[in-house]
């Protein structure tokens, strides 16, 4: 990857890059929406990069190209630019540098972006995007930020620049990733373990479902907020807790509004789930691990509403069809499915469920191999 990146950097900026790197995506095998509840997760950084190179110049001009769209990003270190005139990319690097600019000083730099990430498809683009872009600024102007201030900052920028209230588990993924191994991480308190993760006759594959319903953002912010209510409710019964995930489910029945009621049921049974799939995969128990994915998606579907009928169809299809398990990963609305099937069925099971999707929506999904690669810290 570094010596296509180089000679691109060469192309358009006419001298070598000083510093490159490579941010990777993440799957999320099962915890989802758990995040930012204060919950279990169980991620992995996978082989899809957002590349970044990057060399100082002699000014306070910031020049960042996207190769991928062909488009420049040009603005001063001491430009104030309205956020609301930016494309969300843009405001990805925007927000990373004022974020910089607060600690460091920073000088001019020329940054050239090349990504191989499908976009829009809940493999954590946008976190690949921040993190990445974090860290190559922190080696370009020697910062020598800790992996965790890279996650935090990244997680920071989609807060206050984005608007969207995530979790920090993709950011966390991203940067702290493994080869071959699955994180399980406890994110009211950011500790985890790198477990090792073989599927033997079996794999993972990734159906991206080529929709994403334009609600997702917005329905992911009411999510976070409908929480916050289910935690002030709580609190009105004296009941103090910090995160969803400390609630007892016997104390919901304290809760009159059966959608609040169950926003809570989603993270606490998830949660339980995770714990499950971890305890079934150290017995290579791979039919149990299948039953908890499609738990899951049941969940999301009913208790938090985050599917879709084209998530539906695809998890309903691929258990007919054969596979162990599937849910729909990452915000939701759309995007990636989670398939866990025979090695052996493969190629046959991707052809029929392909035709049985294209024939029902008219869309052409496409499918990704799962393969668990190091995170970003691995090359600071």
């Amino acid at each position: 990857m570094d010596a296509i990146i180089r000679q691109k950097f060469k192309d358009k900026y006419a001298t070598n890059p000083t510093i490159c790197l490579h941010a990777p995506a993440r799957i999320n095998l099962i915890g989802e929406h758990t995040d930012y509840n204060g919950g279990w997760v169980l991620p992995a950084s996978i082989a899809y990069h957002i590349s970044f190179a990057a060399s100082k110049v002699n000014a306070n001009a910031i020049s960042i190209y996207n190769e991928n769209v062909l488009e420049d990003f040009h603005f001063d270190l001491q430009m104030n630019i309205d956020i609301n005139t930016l494309s969300n990319w843009q405001k990805f690097y925007y927000g990373a540098v004022h974020l910089l600019s607060r600690k460091f000083t920073l000088g001019g730099f020329q940054v050239l972006k090349l990504g191989s990430v499908p976009l829009g498809a809940g493999l954590s683009s946008s976190a690949a995007l921040a993190c990445g872009f974090i860290a190559c600024i922190s080696k370009l102007f020697t910062f020598n930020l800790e992996p965790l201030e890279i996650a935090q900052l990244a997680q920071q920028i989609e807060h206050e620049y984005l608007g969207v209230q995530c979790g920090i588990m993709d950011q966390f993924a991203v940067v702290f990733g493994e080869k071959n191994h699955l994180l399980f991480l406890n994110c009211s308190d950011l500790s985890y373990k790198a477990l090792p993760f073989s599927l033997g006759e079996y794999e993972f594959i990734l159906m991206n479902s080529k929709v994403k319903h334009s609600l997702v953002d917005s329905a992911y912010n009411e999510r976070v907020q409908e929480i916050q209510t289910v935690l002030s409710l709580m609190k009105e019964q004296n009941f103090d807790y910090e995160n969803a995930s400390q609630i007892k489910e016997l104390n919901l029945q304290l809760i009159a509004d059966n959608t609040l009621k169950n926003r809570a049921l989603h993270v606490l049974s998830e949660n339980q789930r995770v714990l499950d799939f971890i305890q079934a995969m150290s017995v290579n128990d791979w039919q149990t691990c299948g039953d908890l994915l499609t738990k899951s998606h049941n969940s999301l579907k009913n208790l938090y509403e985050v599917s879709c009928d084209e998530s539906d169809f695809l998890v309903d299809t691929a258990i007919t069809l054969g596979a162990l398990g599937a849910r729909q990963m990452g915000g939701g609305f759309g995007g990636i499915i989670l398939m866990l099937l025979p090695k052996s069925t493969k190629e046959s099971f991707q052809e029929k469920i392909w035709q049985l999707y294209n024939h029902k929506f008219n869309l052409q999904a496409a499918f990704y191999p799962v393969e668990i690669v190091d995170g970003l810290a691995k090359s600071l």
